[in-house]
């Protein structure tokens, strides 16, 4: 009679390990879905619009981001490289006409670099280039990586799991104490 003290504790231990054992079948089913991860990324890419992504990317505030960077490349080019590739325009360094040269490449770079870059988007097929990349990235993924990330991915919520679990198992132990003494009691004392 009094081993029904102990009924809680082993109702807690078997629903940790039902809880555990569906997670390890979760898991286990997880590790074989690669494929349907590629599928599922390249529908969020569907999604995605890639043209939205690409004029922000070469809007004016981020080419202006981009522009001393730029300026400094460019000015490097003009004053150092094209007098050693061409020494007849050496005399020239350090005139004007370089710094004109200068101004006038920046100016040209700042307006045809996001022509050229939205042009050569909308020509290739970008989309599908990067779904069938995504796609080979995802199964060339080794398996021991593969289950490592959805270890590192599920695990917490699976470990929560079992710990819900475990205290379902001890409220329905404490339940069924509790139910027993009132049928006892209301039932069996008379």
């Amino acid at each position: 009679m009094y081993f029904i003290i102990f009924y809680p504790i082993f109702t807690c231990l078997v629903g940790y390990l039902v809880f555990k054992v569906f997670s390890i079948f979760v898991k286990n089913s997880l590790y074989k879905q690669k494929k349907k991860l590629s599928e599922i990324a390249n529908d969020i890419l569907d999604e995605f619009d890639l043209e939205d992504s690409i004029n922000a990317f070469i809007s004016p505030e981020k080419m202006q981001q981009l522009e001393p960077e730029l300026k400094a490349q460019i000015s490097s080019f003009i004053h150092d490289k094209i007098p050693e590739k061409l020494p007849a325009l050496a005399m020239f360094k350090g005139d004007k006409l370089m710094f004109k040269a200068e101004e006038i490449v920046i100016e040209e770079v700042r307006i045809r670099l996001p022509e050229i870059i939205k042009k050569s988007v909308e020509s290739a097929n970008y989309k599908d280039q990067i779904k069938q990349e995504l796609t080979k990235k995802i199964l060339k993924i080794p398996n021991s990586d593969w289950e490592g990330l959805v270890n590192y991915w599920v695990a917490p919520f699976l470990g929560k799991l079992q710990l819900v679990g475990a205290v379902l198992g001890f409220i329905l132990g404490l339940a069924y104490i509790i139910f027993m003494f009132l049928y006892n009691f209301i039932f069996l004392s008379q």
